[in-house]
């Protein structure tokens, strides 16, 4: 996915994503993400029209039990993928306006961010949003990374919306892996530097102890083709 649908964000606000999963409904009801006045209900009124009747039913338990994060994680499976990141931005509308508890706002937002960037990226319509998502998480970041941290990014084709991309990892290997995927064009590995408070989240699901940052603009190149190339080939034994 190149830019999310729906509005029109200025560059500084852009996003790109890659995802081979559908990330956008195909219904005239789906709110204009980039609106700044979208509202909990505005979202839930296009997931109740357009989702399958079984994902109504378990976002609508998720919505009745605000003390379970079970119920919410079931929620966002049990959605269409290009839904799911909906179920995300509609959890976290319903915490900032004061109608839902901030730990069903994490739960929806780490359970469909772990299964594709790209959907809940689009529904967020752009970084300051996804931004304030993360943010409003106030995800608990290990200790053990250390301060400062030290991030790495790879990425297959050099564009300069993926050099602000907000997904990184702390292990270079990992970066080097995605460089090489699915076939390198121009491969890139940018490393940066950042205090452990710039990091929103990190998460070690699938083994790429993922660190999400919005801070890295001062971040180069490190390294070359063939160490990437090495590098990846690591992982894999």
């Amino acid at each position: 996915m190149d830019t999310e649908p729906g509005g029109a964000p200025d560059d500084g606000d852009r996003m790109r994503f890659y995802s081979r999963e559908k990330t956008w409904p195909d219904s005239w009801l789906v709110p204009d993400p980039s609106d700044p006045d979208i509202s909990a209900d505005d979202v839930l009124e296009a997931l109740l029209a357009d989702m399958p009747d079984y994902a109504e039913e378990a976002l609508v338990a998720a919505c009745w039990d605000k003390r379970s994060t079970q119920a919410v994680r079931r929620a966002v499976i049990a959605a269409p993928n290009e839904w799911r990141g909906w179920v995300a931005r509609f959890f976290h509308l319903r915490f900032a306006e004061g109608r839902g508890p901030r730990r069903q706002h994490r739960a929806a937002l780490v359970e469909a961010w772990t299964h594709d960037h790209a959907a809940v990226g689009a529904a967020a319509g752009g970084r300051a949003a996804l931004r304030r998502m993360f943010a409003d998480a106030e995800s608990k970041v290990p200790v053990r990374l250390g301060d400062p941290v030290v991030l790495w990014r790879g990425y297959s084709v050099d564009d300069p919306l993926l050099r602000r991309g907000v997904s990184w990892t702390t292990d270079k290997r990992v970066a080097a892996w995605f460089a090489q995927l699915p076939r390198p064009v121009s491969p890139v590995v940018l490393r940066c530097v950042v205090p452990r408070t710039a990091i929103l989240h990190w998460s070690d699901e699938h083994g790429e102890r993922e660190a999400v940052c919005f801070e890295t603009d001062g971040a180069t190149v490190d390294g070359d083709p063939a160490e990437w190339a090495r590098l990846a080939a690591e992982t894999k034994t």
